[in-house]
């Protein structure tokens, strides 16, 4: 009988993504780091973590690692953008490897009857939020010599369902290494003169807003229902890292500011226990407040990260971002300066290449990103992502495409406007926002401690952009033709 003693999780990464020239932030993979510390509770087994975001390792590296610790069982976590990657690591596991494959991840919960049809790759596949679910996936596994029966049930029956955790309480505190939690660097500039070592913690999952490019992809967790983790809780794994050393926190939730009494309560917590550290979050314009925002700076909140998405109402609209048919301009200058008056920095997240979006559209996001004048902005492509309501929508004009990361070349274009076009209005965008006098002095004059105290890699970080800024993302150019199965999707570089 096959045994289940030494587990290994892997992140597949984007191969890609060194054409990717807009900087990019890598997140700690912690769904992964939840199931991994789960399995390392429940049974007597040894685990390993390797994420190709960071770590991207050739299929010769992997074995020998594998052989090394010899592995028996790999979880795979497969993002879109990296599909064919992962089926592609999947398959050489298969025919090279003799081990138990477990497929995860947001492409194959959206994707899974696709999935399904390449059942020779991989054992089971869990949808959704699979952490608690791999300890019973095991257990069932060990405790039957008929194992086909539970492969049966989770590749056709529990794949029916999205999983979802209702109690996240049930989640432990994970177990971090401080040499892991070097390899994800919170990019965002900070006000703050002094070294930054960062963590991550979820408070919540699900979020019920309605956009319609959104997907679990480009979210942080499935469902719309939201679930909220205790503010103790929260807090407890806050002083777990702190006594690690870190002085940065961010706040991996879809929404942090959905549920304003939740937020209240984390915020006394800390208040309370007198943690001393930064922290940052996912916001929405049309939720922030004088009050909630009083009560976030003083436990430590530095930045606030907002979906702008555009400047035109109409964009706006279709992209179903607020419920509110008018006034979003207003309310996202009003809520932008609501956050600057309670001493709170702020960053406005726009796309460009919306459906039916015009150069005028886009000129309106301009014109916005200036009135608003947050502390800086991100500015990437509409992509269609599995899991999206655009994506079931334009799925047949579009073809099945491997969705890009949505810094890269727009793949699919549902705009107005051609994807030269686009590309430029891209970097327009960014130098007339940041090339402004105003706001270089502005900007020196909040940020300039911050980078002297994390040079080089401050640095690294500015000099990139500028290189972007300056030249774009050139290089060759990728094209990605449809293919019916991700076995046969193939890259032309031409």
């Amino acid at each position: 009988m096959r045994t289940h003693k030494n587990f290994l999780f892997i992140r597949v990464g984007n191969p890609r993504n060194r054409e990717i020239k807009h900087p990019v932030h890598h997140p700690a993979p912690l769904v992964l780091k939840y199931a991994q510390t789960i399995l390392q509770n429940n049974f007597t087994c040894q685990t390993h973590l390797l994420d190709y975001w960071v770590d991207p390792l050739s299929f010769e590296e992997l074995s020998e690692r594998m052989d090394e610790w010899s592995i028996d069982t790999v979880i795979v976590s497969i993002s879109s953008p990296c599909a064919e990657a992962g089926v592609k690591l999947c398959a050489q596991l298969r025919e090279h490897k003799n081990v138990f494959i477990v497929l995860v991840g947001s492409d194959v919960s959206e994707k899974y009857q696709y999935y399904q049809s390449l059942n020779s790759i991989f054992d089971v596949m869990i949808r959704g939020e699979y952490e608690l679910e791999l300890t019973e996936l095991f257990k069932r596994l060990s405790n039957t010599a008929d194992r086909d029966s539970v492969l049966e049930y989770y590749n056709v029956e529990r794949c029916k369902e999205l999983l979802l955790i209702d109690n996240l309480d049930d989640l432990p505190t994970i177990n971090w290494t401080r040499d892991e939690l070097k390899k994800y660097p919170y990019i965002y500039p900070l006000r703050y003169n002094r070294r930054t070592f960062s963590g991550y913690i979820s408070t919540s999952r699900g979020c019920p807003h309605a956009c319609t490019f959104c997907s679990p992809t480009v979210r942080k967790s499935f469902g719309r229902r939201l679930r909220l983790r205790s503010p103790q809780r929260v807090v407890d794994d806050i002083e777990q890292l702190i006594q690690q050393g870190l002085n940065v926190v961010s706040f991996e939730d879809d929404d942090f500011t959905l549920n304003k009494e939740h937020v209240t309560q984390i915020c006394q917590e800390i208040q309370r226990r007198k943690l001393r550290f930064k922290w940052a979050c996912h916001a929405r314009v049309d939720e922030v407040e004088p009050e909630i925002l009083r009560t976030m700076k003083q436990a430590g909140c530095a930045l606030l990260l907002f979906g702008i998405e555009s400047g035109s109402q109409r964009i706006v609209n279709v992209l179903h971002k607020a419920s509110m048919k008018n006034g979003w301009r207003e309310r996202a200058t009003r809520a932008v300066q609501e956050v600057r008056r309670a001493g709170i920095a702020s960053c406005a997240m726009f796309i460009v290449g919306s459906p039916t979006e015009t150069i005028d559209d886009v000129e309106q996001s301009i014109d916005l990103a200036h009135q608003m004048n947050p502390d800086m902005i991100k500015v990437h492509f509409f992509t269609l992502y599995p899991g999206s309501v655009d994506y079931r929508k334009y799925h047949e004009r579009s073809g099945e495409v491997l969705a890009p990361h949505h810094y890269q070349k727009p793949i699919v274009n549902l705009s107005d406007m051609d994807i030269t076009s686009l590309k430029k209005l891209q970097r327009k965008f960014y130098r007339k926002f940041l090339f402004r006098p105003a706001f270089c002095l502005s900007h020196l004059y909040n940020y300039l401690p911050y980078y002297i105290s994390n040079f080089p890699s401050s640095m690294k970080l500015v000099f990139s952009g500028l290189l972007f800024l300056v030249w774009g993302q050139h290089g060759k150019r990728v094209t990605i033709k449809p293919a019916p199965n991700p076995l046969k999707l193939s890259t032309k570089v031409e």
